[in-house]
């Protein structure tokens, strides 16, 4: 299990990486966690603070997974503007229902 979560780790800080390498407009990229944890199945949740996003609220996207570019688990991506994000804090985000809490700051320079 504990090789699993380092892999889902991995994998989290990975993408949050090339994300703010090719949006330069992407400040922040939080994971985030459920009451269901980071299980094999569960996706892999991420919060981007990206300047210039609309403020149009939580709208998660979603992602199935895509081993050719070396993200196997499915993936949540959820933007906020940084003035939401200033507004909010890291407060826990209510999605369909589940609790999802603020992790580490991934990609963190």
């Amino acid at each position: 299990m504990a090789t699993l979560l380092k892999h889902r780790r991995e994998v989290a800080e990975q993408v949050a990486q090339r994300h703010k390498t090719i949006d330069p407009f992407v400040l922040q990229v939080f994971q985030l966690t459920s009451k269901d944890g980071e299980r094999g199945a569960e996706p892999i949740k991420l919060l981007e603070v990206v300047d210039g996003t609309p403020e149009i609220g939580i709208q998660p996207v979603y992602f199935l997974p895509d081993s050719k570019r070396g993200v196997p688990y499915p993936l949540v991506i959820v933007e906020i503007s940084p003035a939401e994000f200033r507004q909010r804090g890291r407060r826990s985000i209510r999605i369909n229902g589940d609790t999802w809490k603020f992790g580490d700051e991934l990609a963190a320079q």
